[in-house]
């Protein structure tokens, strides 16, 4: 009897050390799955729905804290926008490339994608390479991102007004450079709300940035 309980214990001892690993194995996969789908999340194909609201890419390090990176966005609303007109929008580089973007418009004060407003119009964008596409946001028209990581000096597109008018917008736009060093919050000038216009003034002007 003696025998078998020196047995029984010696086996119990035994399995601890198999228990414990098997507690760790849990552990470990509650904290690395969540990353894992980030990692996927991160494919260059555009910005997720999950950067929707802090238009931040989840590349795993935090974006530049100041400047532009040289980008920034040009647009045909100077004199200010007019509810239901349509209006161009382009992103530019002043020498480097750029591999990924997200863009909205929102009203000013606006934090979130609560606050985009208008649409972006599927079929406006340039360059026609299929390059561009809408947001995976909802509604998708909300905002706009790429579909590839391809080397690129600039993107144009189409956004249409809100219909009723909401007052003073912003357009927002992130940059990435490379996977490691983006840019996300540049801002442009205050657009202001117009009674009336055409909705394609003349020239686009360079923007004034705000960080």
């Amino acid at each position: 009897f003696k025998y078998r309980r020196l047995f029984f214990d010696r086996e119990l001892l035994l399995r601890r050390p198999v228990r414990r690993k098997r507690m760790e194995l849990r552990r470990f996969l509650v904290v690395c799955v969540p990353l894992m789908f980030s990692v996927v999340q991160s494919l260059p194909s555009g910005a997720p729905s999950i950067a929707c609201d802090d238009m931040k890419p989840l590349h795993g390090v935090d974006p530049q804290g100041s400047g532009t990176g040289g980008y920034g966005m040009t647009h045909n609303m100077t004199a200010g926008y007019s509810p239901g007109k349509a209006y161009q929008i382009s992103l530019t580089s002043s020498g480097d490339t750029f591999r990924g973007f997200f863009c909205q418009v929102r009203k000013v004060g606006g934090t979130d994608a609560s606050s985009a407003v208008g649409q972006f119009v599927e079929g406006s964008f340039l360059p026609a390479d299929k390059g561009t596409r809408l947001s995976s946001c909802t509604p998708p028209d909300i905002g706009v991102t790429h579909t590839s990581n391809a080397d690129k000096t600039t993107r144009s597109f189409v956004w249409k007004a809100p219909s009723a008018g909401v007052g003073s917008v912003q357009i927002w736009c992130s940059f990435v450079k490379v996977k490691l060093i983006f840019w996300i919050h540049l801002k442009s000038e205050e657009i202001k709300q117009i009674g009336g216009g055409t909705g394609h003034p003349t020239t686009p002007t360079v923007s004034n940035l705000k960080k």
